[in-house]
Order: structure tokens, then C-alpha cells, then sequence
């Protein structure tokens, strides 16, 4: 992941960097320093990130396995949207089933790497980027707790 500051060295760096919709909990651990150390080379003076994950913290806690469906009705076809977790030593595998009716259109399974507010915090410490706030979603009304469903991370590079 340390493209992304190979990439700002030919076409950056940027005032704003997102990383939204969890993608960050794909990346495996091993991985985390050369991602936020790619962010630091990145972001301009000043400047910041942005990073959406899940609320790990809660879903770890609770280890649901199964999420509320969520659903659509246009007509009388019914949409639902399937969420499960099945948990791992070092991950968490994530199924998701798309279904029309009765009739499954759809199943994916993805890993995850549940980021804790903790893990998230010291990587962007060891990259240098010590300046950052956390948020319980993208209103920064509401700061992050432990049982918040989302994690919203918002990191400035004020030094150089």
C-alpha cells in the first residue's frame, strides 16, 4: 500500500484523502505501516484523511453472527440484503447473500481484519500522522465509542 505515496510523488500530494466503506478492514495487518506511511507521503501540509471502518470494538464484543436484514420493496418484489460474520482466529469471514423474494440472486464472502480505534491510532502514530480525531460517523458531533457501529478517523498532517 505504500503505492499510494508513490502515486502522490507523481501526481500529489493531496489536501484530502477518503478511504471509505470499510475497504481499510481488506488490507491484512501486515500491510497497515506501509498503508499509512503511503497516507503520510500523501496528504499535503495541511491536510488530512478520512477513514470509514465499522465499529469493530462492538462488533468483537458482541460477535453477532448474523446483522439486521435490510430490505426494499418496489411493487411487490422484496429486496433483502444478508449480513454474516463468521469468526476467525486473526479475521473475520464476512458473507453477504442478495436475495429477490425467495430466490438468491447473489453470495459473496470477503476477510476481514476487524481495526480496532486502537490499532488504527498507533499506525497512524507510527507513520508520524499524530494529529487525529475519531468520530462515531461522519458527524463530528459524536465522538467514538467503543460501542459505536461506525469509526470515523480523521487524520491532518500538520508537520512535515
Amino acid at each position: 500500500m505504500e503505492e499510494l505515496g508513490k502515486l502522490a510523488a507523481d501526481h500529489g500530494p493531496w489536501r484530502l484523502v477518503t478511504c471509505l466503506g470499510n475497504t481499510l478492514a481488506h488490507l491484512p495487518p501486515a500491510e497497515l505501516p506501509g498503508f499509512f506511511r503511503g497516507l503520510a507521503a500523501a496528504l499535503d501540509r495541511p491536510g488530512a484523511a478520512v477513514i470509514h471502518l465499522l465499529g469493530y470494538e462492538k462488533i468483537l464484543s458482541l460477535r453477532q453472527e448474523r446483522l439486521p436484514s435490510k430490505t426494499a420493496t418496489r411493487g411487490s418484489t422484496v429486496f433483502r440484503f444478508e449480513r454474516r460474520y463468521s469468526y476467525r482466529e486473526d479475521f473475520i469471514e464476512f458473507t453477504i447473500e442478495v436475495w429477490e423474494n425467495e430466490i438468491k440472486l447473489a453470495e459473496d464472502r470477503e476477510v476481514l481484519y476487524p481495526l480496532t480505534s486502537q490499532a488504527l491510532a498507533e499506525s497512524a502514530v507510527e507513520a508520524g500522522l499524530d494529529n487525529f480525531s475519531l468520530y462515531a460517523g461522519f458527524n463530528t458531533a459524536n465522538p467514538y465509542r467503543p460501542d459505536s457501529d461506525n469509526l470515523v478517523a480523521v487524520i491532518r498532517k500538520i508537520r512535515a
